[in-house]
């Protein structure tokens, strides 16, 4: 560090103010080289910390809202919180049949003997009614899917 601080004052003087400031700016700014994890920020000397906009930073205090390719949403600081996913698949599902409604039946009274006496077990009480139901067309099978955080696009801010 201490060369290099030489190396900077010796371009100060000799090369008057615009070639140090150049090299200055070479040697501390690294153009926007995207990042997963802190080892991709390791090699530069200033941003050590992957932050969750997929850039090297100083440090990373901002929380980033981002959505995965499979639909759901996650806020994070670090770009490492922002992991790949396997979601398991489904087996297929049959096809559910449309079914009408039924409707309740009265209840039934007993039947009488020839002396005007019921007989036991010939009535029936009434039944009710069974609510229609909607049909479902059959579901296919669906494998294994990846569910991952794109480095570019949008990324939004919490809500408070």
């Amino acid at each position: 560090m201490k060369r290099f601080k030489f190396i900077i004052i010796y371009l100060i003087y000799k090369l008057k103010m615009k070639f140090a400031l150049i090299a200055l700016l070479a040697a501390v700014v690294v153009e926007g080289k995207t990042c997963r994890n802190d080892a991709n920020c390791a090699s530069n000397f200033t941003r050590k910390k992957c932050c969750s906009h997929f850039q090297c930073n100083n440090w990373c205090n901002t929380t980033r809202c981002r959505v995965d390719t499979c639909g759901k949403q996650l806020c994070a600081k670090t770009a490492v919180e922002f992991v790949t996913r396997m979601v398991q698949g489904r087996r297929a599902m049959p096809a559910i049949p449309a079914r009408p409604l039924i409707a309740p039946l009265p209840a039934v009274p007993a039947i009488m003997n020839i002396n005007g006496l019921p007989i036991p077990g010939s009535s029936r009480p009434a039944l009710p009614g069974i609510p229609a139901r909607q049909g479902r067309a059959a579901i296919p099978a669906q494998g294994m899917v990846t569910c991952q955080f794109s480095t570019e696009g949008i990324a939004t801010l919490p809500v408070k």
